[in-house]
């Protein structure tokens, strides 16, 4: 059951147990074309400006604003994962190989800036679903990104429908998106992010 059906059920004298198994990422469209169809131009394939942004976001800023049933987290494979019989957040420890650094973001900005031949970024926008106060949420991240990176960034809020469709189309630069695996492993999370892999 979701959130809202298993706290009707509860309320209904069901007992629940929740776990978690889905986290909310930070997507940045390495399809997304600066340039022309003839000339093809995709700043997000730069690793530098994907840790530049990465190290805006200050995580602690979130609590306050979200739900009970979500949570910051620091890492992508979530608590109800188990590997070799143990929770994986165990085996793997549950901090940020990425910290928030806006000093470590504006030198990463300037390195991956120098190789992709820009004097700066364009306006970005940042894909939001209206749910679970995530749009408030994610007006930090809009906000370290612009702070940060002296780059504005716009949210756009749209339906969960529309989020997953224009994410599968890659209509988007950002996205803050939830991920699922498909089965109960770390590989199911991982498995987004190989190169090749069409996610």
């Amino acid at each position: 059951l979701g959130f809202s059906a298993a706290q009707a059920a509860q309320q209904a004298g069901a007992s629940v147990t929740s776990f978690e198994g889905t986290t909310w990422v930070l997507l940045l469209n390495h399809r997304w074309n600066l340039g022309s169809q003839e000339e093809p131009f995709y700043p997000f394939t730069e690793a530098d400006i994907r840790l530049a942004i990465a190290h805006t976001v200050d995580r602690s800023q979130f609590s306050p604003v979200l739900p009970a049933n979500l949570r910051p987290a620091a890492t992508l494979v979530p608590p109800a994962v188990f590997y070799l019989g143990w929770p994986y957040r165990t085996l793997a420890g549950d901090r940020s190989p990425v910290v928030t650094s806006w000093e470590l973001a504006k030198r990463y900005q300037v390195t991956g800036l120098e190789d992709l031949g820009l004097e700066r970024l364009p306006t970005l926008t940042l894909l939001v679903p209206e749910e679970w106060n995530l749009p408030q949420a994610a007006g930090y991240l809009q906000q370290g990104i612009t702070q940060a990176l002296s780059v504005y960034c716009g949210l756009e809020v749209v339906d969960r429908q529309e989020l997953e469709d224009r994410v599968a189309a890659g209509d988007y630069q950002l996205a803050l998106y939830p991920l699922s695996g498909d089965y109960p492993s770390p590989q199911a999370f991982f498995s987004y992010f190989l190169s090749g892999g069409g996610s």
